[in-house]
């Protein structure tokens, strides 16, 4: 039983060299991989490692958690504020609660008998930073992206449905 800290950065994004780029909205486990960056390139060559190790050790099971901004909602809100471009926008405006991350290393063990092999589950809030829709957002900074579900709210840009279906998992925000 292996539950591996990865990053949502393993896809490319806080700390990419080039302009961001997503095919589509929101980031679901699959979605194709751009790191132009070395901390995404070592998050997502982690990744493949665990998929090996798991290969190589058949019963291994490995819950890959792509955790996004630890912190409190209000603190995150305050330095998106102060630093959009940076922290808000190569953020996609994202977060997670650090008591809800705890518990998704918990159920990352505790429910590996759920876990084929080696699987990547995004830790995020449902929800953004922001009270605006999260469609209005993405057409603004990222308008070649396919919006694939209903983003008149303000819903995080990343999909969470996998973590709770395999691993039981869900973001509290009154943590």
């Amino acid at each position: 039983r292996v539950c591996y800290a990865s990053s949502v950065n393993a896809i490319g994004l806080a700390f990419s060299n080039r302009p961001l780029f997503f095919d589509y909205f929101p980031i679901d486990e699959e979605a194709p991989q751009h790191p132009t960056d070395p901390y995404a390139l070592a998050k997502e060559e982690a990744e493949y490692q665990s998929r090996a190790f798991a290969e190589w050790f058949p019963g291994l099971n490995i819950a890959c958690l792509r955790i996004h901004e630890v912190a409190p909602l209000k603190a995150v809100q305050e330095k998106h504020h102060k630093n959009w471009d940076v922290a808000a926008v190569r953020q996609l405006w994202g977060w997670v609660n650090p008591q809800a991350v705890a518990r998704a290393c918990l159920l990352g063990v505790e429910n590996s008998e759920n876990v084929r092999g080696s699987e990547v589950f995004n830790i995020i809030a449902p929800t953004t930073t922001q009270d605006m829709p999260s469609e209005q957002l993405a057409r603004k900074y990222f308008p070649k992206a396919e919006i694939r579900t209903d983003m008149t709210s303000n819903i995080g840009f990343w999909t969470i449905d996998k973590a709770q279906r395999i691993l039981g998992w869900t973001h509290d925000e009154t943590e």
